[in-house]
């Protein structure tokens, strides 16, 4: 079970900065955060016992809890994630990993049902060899919880934060499973031929998987790269990040990384300013990315919790006011 890691963080207000954060103030919020992992080795998340924390670090907590799978900053302990995984039958396992019903119920895991409460019903078979069978599936609980089938209780369209403008909903599963039926979607993942990550990501995000925007698409190509499927190098996973354009994009702007750019447009007859949404710069990318890996490398103990570059792109991710630079947390310090 990882432990809080030795942290070189001062725990004085003077250690920490607010706008933008300091590499300290966000390695001290992941740090705190470390006191979220359960103590029964699943590597699942809940709230500690109030002893183990002084008051105001249990409400920073409480409220990283109040949406676990936005705020949680470690990857693979966030419940939806953490319940997918802890599946012996579920699609990541060996004998599911790369079939076409592997990669459909990964589809809609990740799209349709993260962070529903149909994902957490007691018993609740998450492994669907066909659409019919996850259609069979939907209905049945439907009809014995008496929960509409096009509600949240099924899918979630602002299930990662803010609502992307995509077009999210449980009826997009059958154009999963169309897709997933065509080799050019699947040969990379069934039959192992090569492809880039950054490609990866953008066939997941095209026209034949509706409701799955960029930054799905990106968790979804994570998820394989993790079980082993494809192994992109830094750079790699870099092009993958600079083409999504948002996450840990957003997050190293958040810490003052990346510079946030502003445009001129026009909004009801008027010139308003709005954020540029360009793609960033490669070499400004990497340069900021490595910034912080040497800076997790200084002040991380890897031994009580190992990262990785999808980890660290991950903990990138929570770095803005919406997740772990809330207001309760510096009230910690005052």
């Amino acid at each position: 079970m990882p432990q809080s890691p030795n942290l070189i963080v001062s725990a004085t207000p003077l250690a920490l900065s607010r706008d933008p954060p300091s590499l300290d103030t966000w390695i001290d919020q992941l740090s705190i955060c470390l006191k979220l992992l359960s103590s029964d080795d699943t590597g699942g998340c809940q709230l500690p016992d109030k002893s183990a924390c002084n008051a105001d670090e249990f409400k920073f907590l409480q409220e990283i809890m109040h949406l676990p799978d936005q705020r949680i900053p470690f990857r693979d302990s966030a419940p939806s994630r953490h319940r997918v995984l802890q599946d012996p039958n579920g699609p990541f396992s060996r004998s599911h990993l790369r079939t076409r019903h592997g990669f459909f119920s990964i589809l809609v895991l990740r799209a349709l049902l993260h962070s529903t409460d149909f994902l957490f019903l007691k018993g609740n078979r998450i492994l669907f060899e066909s659409y019919d069978d996850f259609n069979g599936v939907i209905q049945e609980v439907a009809r014995e919880k008496n929960w509409d089938i096009h509600s949240t209780r099924f899918c979630k369209p602002d299930a990662y934060g803010r609502h992307s403008g995509v077009s999210v909903s449980i009826g997009n599963a059958k154009a999963y499973w169309d897709a997933s039926g065509k080799d050019c979607n699947t040969s990379w993942l069934i039959e192992g031929k090569d492809i880039s990550f950054r490609k990866l990501v953008g066939l997941l995000a095209g026209n034949e998987f509706p409701g799955i925007g960029k930054l799905q698409a990106l968790q979804i190509a994570t998820d394989y790269a993790r079980a082993g499927i494809i192994q992109p190098t830094e750079d790699e996973f870099l092009e993958g990040i600079r083409y999504v354009n948002m996450g840990a994009v957003a997050g190293l702007m958040d810490l003052g990384l990346l510079e946030r750019k502003f445009k001129m447009k026009q909004v009801n007859g008027r010139l308003a300013r709005a954020k540029d949404k360009s793609q960033v710069n490669r070499e400004d990318l990497k340069s900021a990315f490595v910034a912080v890996k040497v800076a997790v490398e200084e002040k991380w103990d890897s031994t009580n919790y190992p990262w990785d570059m999808f980890e660290l792109e991950h903990w990138l991710c929570k770095a803005s006011p919406r997740r772990l630079g809330r207001e309760s947390y510096y009230q910690i310090y005052e």
